[in-house]
């Protein structure tokens, strides 16, 4: 056998959920197989594009199986699974799909003193959120600093509605009241959709967020304050 050649015994289940659709969860028949794990380069329009090291592809019977959300995400196409129907959706989605936003094809980033979804995010409402767009930080003496992000996502007009929360978050019981800790602004293809205006500290009922996308190519998501976030962000098809 070459050195570039191994050969592993795996769960079928295993493969197909982890290796074929990554991140793409269902039930399957378990079984064990053959499976010859080649160092495999992926080429996209003369271009190489390197699998992430949990989607890797492999031959069985001698056909080559490549991880799809992969080859989608370098193609700039949207994966996504419908477990009542067992269907994979490629590029549009189906109607009423939940995508977030962390998972759409970004475009561009910019921030300033910011960060995007780091560990959690809990409100003045206890509230607990893991999908987080903060802007601003908190510093060593443990008080909210300014920042601001502008993140551009590309959607290809395949989504009708982004929705989300605001919320201030828990350290605001502690500090002085504000009536501006930050402002969020959505942009669709450079047209503004959404002005939430100034988010006060003192809020006791999360500000829901909706903003209209159908048809949009690129989404811009701008959002300044202190230590304040975009909350749970997600596409709907």
């Amino acid at each position: 056998m070459s050195k570039s050649k191994m050969f592993k015994h795996m769960t079928v289940g295993a493969i197909l959920g982890g290796v074929l659709f990554s991140g793409v969860s269902y039930a399957a028949t378990s079984m064990n197989i053959t499976v010859s794990v080649l160092p495999l380069k992926y080429y996209f329009d003369g271009v190489e594009k390197k699998a992430p090291a949990d989607q890797q592809g492999f031959i069985y019977k001698g056909t080559t199986y490549v991880p799809l959300r992969f080859v989608s995400d370098a193609l700039g196409k949207k994966v996504g699974y419908d477990g009542k129907t067992t269907s994979i959706y490629v590029g549009k989605q189906k109607e009423g799909t939940v995508t977030y936003l962390k998972d759409a094809p970004l475009l561009s980033a910019e921030d300033n003193n910011s960060r995007v979804q780091w560990n959690t995010y809990l409100t003045n409402r206890d509230e607990i959120f893991e999908q987080f767009w903060v802007a601003g930080r908190i510093n060593g003496a443990g008080r909210a600093e300014w920042g601001s992000y502008s993140y551009q996502y590309i959607l290809d007009g395949n989504y009708k509605t982004l929705s989300g929360l605001l919320a201030p978050h828990e350290l605001w019981k502690e500090q002085p009241p504000q009536d501006n800790i930050g402002t969020l602004k959505i942009y669709a293809d450079d047209v503004i959709v959404y002005d939430s205006g100034a988010i006060s500290s003192t809020l006791l009922d999360s500000i829901k967020v909706e903003a209209d996308i159908k048809g949009v190519l690129v989404l811009r998501i701008e959002m300044s304050g202190q230590y304040t976030a975009f909350l749970d962000p997600k596409l709907i098809s």
